[in-house]
């Protein structure tokens, strides 16, 4: 039994570390591509260390030392909880290697086991990424006691098990909930939307509070707040007291967190047969007499995007998230002075199309679209269709979400900016080219970058080299923008933004003609 746990734990973490391509193919391509995989999660890795770092010296500047160590194990548990809402019953309930895998001598506890180390292994890597970095600023700011550290370092593989434990009571019963309605996928990614706009709601609240409260007031408040964070998560209280050096604390911390552990997964141990049948089972329909309809080759591929876009509540919550956050922060201003929240140095009419399209272009569908056929691929290459038709399709996909978002996030920038002629113009006409460009610019990459041999979703729309340079591609181009607004003087700035609209059509024609070439 042991010796079956750890091989299916060892290959659920392969997997999800894409160790079988880097090991195991002979294929130059695919070694370059996980290559280049790993150098682009290198990169975010080391900015998500640099951004907590930052965040532990900013608490040790204003003298809240005493509150580092409860808030950072507080905000690693919800960091685990977030990612894993949505993705740990899928984890668990897998259904492609639960077809393999459940017709052979198994147990289910060592099956479900499997899926919870490997559950546990992502959340501890999380965990680990905020506790780590936090941890060499404190040392460095604070010089605590080695023996501390040592404590600290003993009680980090604590702080995933009950966030992840919740995780699968939420995520479960979010999924047999969804799959007794027709729209499965479009629930689920309602849902996982809900809760990221709760979130940004809820920071920015926060900040706003934060920001009428002295430096001299938020350490008089850190004492405060410490009590407050162990109520609203008493295990937070528990482990800032074992690392100063309270054993009883520790053995609550083991008890709660391994207890409820425990009873999770001997529940999921019990009912998991039970769950994947019924995950696995679609809503009941009624049934009518379809009608046939002739449609040009373009719509009904446009038509086949859309059912697969809605079909995958992970492709379309990791995709809304831009054109969500755009019509939110252009609708903010509308009821903000735009003039208290930004510097006064900011020319906010020349900067707001870039910043748009910062948001905007973030993540677009067509950084995966291709990748997420899967092995279905060979269907459409066997078909009589056009490359031009078929690459079409996918950017109209992606730009019929993109435009009415830009296009309104536009008109409501204008009302809140009230900006010059020329600056209107270019505020409605910037997002649509740069969508356009940024659009096909994420299809070059996962043509060149993309794969369709993959078991999970989420690795395809999270862990992909194209989704990544796709995704983080407009992002640059609107920093870079924004950047020219502010430092270059008028007369320069006209010339290029004038070189931006000229351009940016340019390379969508070059850059469409090459993704056309590539796939004859």
């Amino acid at each position: 039994m042991g010796k079956e746990l750890r091989l299916l734990t060892a290959l659920g973490m392969r997997s999800f570390l894409n160790l079988n391509t880097v090991f195991h193919t002979t294929d130059p391509k695919r070694k370059r591509r996980a290559a280049l995989l790993a150098v682009v999660g290198g990169l975010l890795v080391l900015c998500f260390f640099f951004y907590i770092g930052v965040y532990t010296y900013a608490l040790c500047s204003f003298g809240m030392e005493t509150l580092v160590l409860p808030w950072l194990f507080l905000l690693s548990s919800v960091l685990v909880f977030a990612v894993g809402l949505f993705h740990t019953g899928g984890t668990l309930f897998e259904r492609r290697s639960y077809d393999i895998l459940g017709s052979l001598p198994l147990r289910d506890s060592v099956l479900v086991g499997s899926r919870f180390l490997c559950c546990y292994l992502e959340s501890l890597l999380y965990t680990l990424g905020v506790l780590l970095p936090s941890l060499a600023v404190y040392g460095y700011m604070v010089h605590p006691n080695p023996a501390l550290v040592l404590r600290f370092l003993l009680c980090a593989p604590l702080a995933p098990l009950l966030p992840l434990s919740l995780t699968v009571l939420f995520s479960t019963a979010l999924k047999l909930l969804s799959g007794r309605m027709r729209n499965r996928s479009l629930v689920e990614a309602g849902a996982s939307l809900l809760l990221i706009v709760l979130i940004l709601y809820g920071e920015t609240l926060l900040r706003s509070k934060s920001e009428s409260i002295s430096t001299r007031e938020l350490v008089a408040l850190s004492a405060l707040l410490g009590q407050s964070l162990e109520r609203l998560y008493p295990l937070c209280g528990w482990f800032a007291r074992f690392c100063e050096g309270e054993l009883l604390e520790l053995c609550k911390l083991i008890a709660v967190s391994f207890g409820i552990s425990a009873v999770i997964f001997l529940l999921t141990v019990r009912f998991f047969r039970p769950v994947s049948l019924a995950l696995g089972s679609t809503a009941r329909r009624k049934g009518r007499e379809a009608v046939g309809q002739s449609r040009g080759l373009l719509f009904a591929l446009l038509r086949r995007e859309w059912k697969r876009y809605l079909s995958s509540s992970i492709y379309v919550t990791n995709t809304a998230v831009g054109p969500l956050l755009a019509l939110m922060g252009s609708a903010a201003l509308l009821f903000v002075d735009a003039g208290g929240v930004f510097p006064a140095n900011v020319p906010l009419a020349a900067v707001a199309p870039f910043g748009l399209c910062t948001v905007l272009c973030m993540m677009p569908p067509a950084s995966v679209s291709v990748s997420m056929e899967g092995r279905q691929r060979w269907i459409t290459k066997t078909l009589p269709i056009p490359p031009s038709v078929y690459l079409d399709a996918k950017l109209l996909m992606t730009l019929s979400f993109q435009l009415p978002c830009a296009l309104l996030s536009s008109l409501l920038l204008c009302c809140a900016l009230k900006p010059g002629i020329g600056d209107g113009i270019f505020l409605f006409l910037l997002p649509p080219l740069l969508c356009l460009f940024t659009a096909t610019l994420a299809l070059t990459a996962d043509i060149h970058l993309g794969s369709t041999e993959w078991e999970k979703e989420v690795t395809v729309v999270k862990q992909s080299a194209s989704a990544m340079v796709g995704g983080f591609g407009g992002m640059l181009l609107g920093l870079a923008g924004a950047f020219a607004a502010v430092e270059l003087s008028e007369g320069l700035f006209r010339a290029f933004r004038l070189a931006v609209c000229v351009l940016l059509p340019l390379g969508t024609a070059l850059l469409r003609q090459h993704n056309v070439r590539k796939l004859r």
